[in-house]
């Protein structure tokens, strides 16, 4: 008599070996609990925003010559509906490597405010930053700004919104990766 052998459309089970199933208990316990002690790194819940928006956002104002100059970003953006602090929406837009541009629009009245910087960088010639960002929500006036604002002064700023502007509550020092010493050329030129 020939040993079974299981036909293609059956399946065998068999008992998991006792070392995975530990393994994977452990990977899962660990997961769980690195997640239920992770802090939330801004503090959004406690500047909570103070009114929501539904409809349509208003088509922005353009009271500048600077928010002329960028309409159509502007535009778009306005498009997209509120992100930050209950009926605003922040707008970004590249400046060129590692630097951006924002614009904060009420999409109820379609009022453009400008943060208290022109734009922000991620590096000021000393080194590139470990963090860096624009960070923001939707039910939240808490506006964090980690880089270096017109490219100095580089730092984690965080700001409150209140009424149509962002108000400096804090600012921490950034951590930098280590500048590498640039090596000498090795060309040579001979007359």
């Amino acid at each position: 008599m020939r040993p079974w052998k299981p036909r293609r459309h059956e399946f065998v089970k068999r008992p998991m070996d006792s070392s995975v199933l530990s393994v994977v208990l452990l990977l899962l316990v660990t997961v769980a609990a690195g997640q239920a002690q992770s802090p939330e790194p801004y503090p959004f819940a406690q500047y909570p925003a103070n009114e929501g928006f539904s409809g349509s956002p208003a088509p922005p104002r353009l009271a500048t010559a600077a928010q002329r100059e960028f309409r159509t970003v502007l535009r778009e953006g306005a498009k997209k509906g509120p992100n930050f602090a209950g009926h605003y929406t922040v707008v970004v837009w590249g400046c060129g490597t590692s630097c951006a541009q924002v614009a904060i629009i009420d999409a109820i009245t379609g009022r453009i405010s400008d943060p208290p910087f022109k734009l922000i960088t991620w590096d000021d010639g000393n080194g590139f930053l470990k963090q860096y960002g624009l960070h923001f929500t939707l039910s939240s006036s808490l506006f964090v700004a980690e880089g270096c604002p017109e490219e100095k002064n580089c730092a984690i700023r965080s700001y409150e919104w209140k009424g149509n502007k962002l108000v400096l509550l804090r600012t921490r020092p950034v951590e930098r990766f280590p500048l590498v010493p640039a090596e000498p050329s090795r060309i040579t030129v001979k007359p």
